[in-house]
């Protein structure tokens, strides 16, 4: 305990003074003599392969201001091999830096951008001090590489426009990170500690910040189509259609977007899954007016620890919904509001669907207040509904999360209302991660007639479930191996289709070597139930990786389960095998190949079905 606060102690003392300047840098990848008048930030510290050393290159950060915005530049000296790659946005690979940005200073949130030594741009929200990152956030700033004698440099532009902070305070949280591919290794100006990863709580402080007391941001993108329908022996109906898409931010802490008539048309279309369970597929929402900001919209969990996942209340892939015959529910209008202080966040939601095929025209209303309490601890409120003219649908959801930098621990109770049917569920999740050891637990509950099937997605009616998992981590400082963590769990659950409850086991290792290969294992064993039927479960998974950082690496995978057959409506045992191999040939060219194949087998054990995508 008192190496843990001395180390935290040393972490958050590191400061560091910002200079305002009358004359802007320019970005352009090639450092002036006025970035040399800030004060330089150098003492970087490894925090991977290995926590806590020195780092195996030098960086030094200078960053600068004026009245619109805030200027960083990285100056990365390098003696090990460049890795220079040309990505998409957001795929930052090869060697890249970044800087993190706390504006309201709560220890709690904040902003990411990051740059690679091409010069590709990468952005997203950090929430939960650190367990969830955003990368639907777009920000609008700039940056430019250059490559200098034994290393590169990196300037970036951010407006203050485009950041949410607070106008009553002239210190942000800040850190700095640098990649080098070459080595696996990232290294942090304030030290994180692998067990925990990025932790804002933890973060230093920019001091001296200025940035304008207030400022208006406005974008309109009106939207214009034209569809043609013809049926065969008929005239063609063409119909023009128009949209609109606005957002304005009045103040630096509030966000409204509006949008009529929203066309969606451009979005990717939902990936190929077999889904062999009684519940749905739960789908990604990936239309623009939904995903910004969406972190308002969600309640705290673990990130993709799996153990326990917080009641979802709102599933907003249920507002302009695709219907059984493919058609899509219209959205005629919708209004989203988001609005930040120091220590509170709010939002709303409201969304006008049209008629469709049997549907009815509805409203949707959803609203979401934070306070943080007690450092970066959280109380958190929700409410989702839907109105229309046969019905209704609603719930209201409290949680409070209470964390230590190694520690987090979630509850949460909700109630629900379909068609005047009210029932409730409640649950709470546990996590502690140290350099030694890992202990997971939880528990949840829903009456059997909680329902927020018209506005979220909690699918296990009358579900009792409890779980509890530990397991030591060992690592090395030395040898052919890096890091060991084995673990094993102890569970039962029930739902209100079955008629006694499964019980189960399972254990796994997972391994990570010297040469950054590594694989992972699990095996698990329970007894069942499916309804009225008992019987025994057992399941394999595998999965081996190769070292990312060179020209050619891949993964294969492997998933084996005795279990219900919900697609087939028999027991049987199904499988899923797959690979991924990347070669990247020029830092302008990667070629990569990805197969996955799910395979059902007959209760007498012959091949049903092979599915491959």
């Amino acid at each position: 305990m008192m190496t843990e606060l001395l180390y935290l102690l040393i972490a958050t003392t590191k400061t560091l003074a910002v200079r305002t300047v009358d004359r802007a840098p320019v970005i352009d990848g090639v450092l002036e003599n006025q970035w040399f008048e800030a004060e330089p930030v150098a003492d970087f510290v490894q925090f991977f392969p290995d926590e806590g050393e020195n780092p195996s290159e030098s960086t030094e950060v200078y960053i600068l201001q004026d009245r619109e915005n805030l200027y960083v530049a990285f100056r990365c000296f390098q003696k090990s091999k460049a890795d220079i790659r040309i990505t998409q946005k957001d795929e930052c690979g090869g060697d890249c830096v970044g800087i993190f940005l706390d504006t309201f200073h709560n220890g709690r949130t904040a902003y990411g951008f990051e740059v690679n030594r091409a010069g590709v741009l990468g952005d997203f929200y950090i929430s939960d001090d650190g367990r969830e990152e955003d990368w639907s956030y777009e920000g609008i700033w700039e940056a430019a590489s250059g490559e200098i004698p034994g290393g590169y440099v990196v300037e970036i532009r951010i407006p203050f426009k485009s950041l949410r902070y607070s106008r009553n305070s002239s210190v942000w949280g800040v850190n700095f990170m640098r990649e080098i591919r070459s080595l696996n290794e990232t290294d942090y100006w304030i030290p994180m500690k692998k067990s925990e990863g990025l932790r804002v709580s933890r973060f230093g402080e920019l001091r001296g910040i200025s940035p304008p007391a207030s400022g208006k941001y406005l974008e309109i993108y009106p939207v214009s189509m034209m569809r043609s329908e013809k049926i065969e022996g008929e005239k063609a109906d063409i119909k023009p259609d128009f949209g609109l898409d606005l957002r304005w931010d009045p103040t630096p802490q509030l966000t409204i977007q509006a949008t009529i008539n929203p066309d969606f048309a451009q979005i990717e279309a939902d990936p190929y899954e077999v889904n062999l369970s009684r519940y749905e597929t739960y789908l990604t929402e990936m239309r623009p007016f939904f995903t910004e900001g969406k972190r308002i919209f969600e309640t705290s969990g673990f990130g993709e620890m799996g153990f326990y996942s917080p009641f979802n209340i709102f599933y907003s892939r249920r507002i302009g919904k695709k219907l059984p015959g493919g058609e899509e529910v219209p959205i005629n209008a919708g209004l989203k509001v988001i609005g930040k202080g120091e220590r509170h966040e709010f939002g709303l939601i409201a969304v006008h669907t049209g008629e469709k095929d049997g549907e009815e025209a509805a409203l949707y209303t959803i609203g979401s207040i934070k306070k943080q309490l007690f450092g970066n601890s959280l109380i958190e409120l929700l409410y989702s509904g839907k109105e229309r003219k046969g019905g209704h649908n609603r719930a209201l959801l409290l949680s409070g999360v209470f964390r230590s930098s190694s520690a987090q621990l979630v509850t949460e109770a909700s109630i629900a209302d379909s068609c005047g049917v009210r029932d409730i569920a409640f649950g709470s999740g546990f996590n502690k991660m140290t350099d030694k050891y890992f202990i997971v637990a939880s528990l949840k509950y829903t009456g059997d007639n909680y329902t927020v099937s018209e506005v979220g997605y909690v699918p296990w009616k009358g579900l009792r479930k409890l779980l509890f998992g530990f397991g030591p981590i060992f690592r090395f400082d030395t040898g052919p191996l890096r890091e060991i963590t084995f673990w094993a769990a102890l569970g039962a659950s029930k739902t209100g289709y079955d008629l006694y409850y499964g019980k189960g086991f399972s254990f796994g290792t997972n391994f990570h070597f010297r040469n950054f290969w590594g694989f992972n294992t699990n095996v698990g064993l329970s007894k069942a139930c499916e309804g009225e039927l008992r019987y025994n479960s057992a399941s394999l998974n595998f999965s081996i990786w190769s070292d990312w950082s060179r020209k050619l690496s891949g993964n294969l995978w492997t998933w084996w389960g005795r279990s219900y057959n919900y697609r087939r409506d028999y027991l049987a045992w199904s499988g899923m095998i797959g690979g991924f191999l990347r070669m990247r040939w020029s830092p302008r060219l990667n070629t990569s190949a990805r197969i996955s194949s799910w395979i059902e087998l007959t209760p007498e054990g012959s091949t049903e079905e092979i599915t491959t995508s």
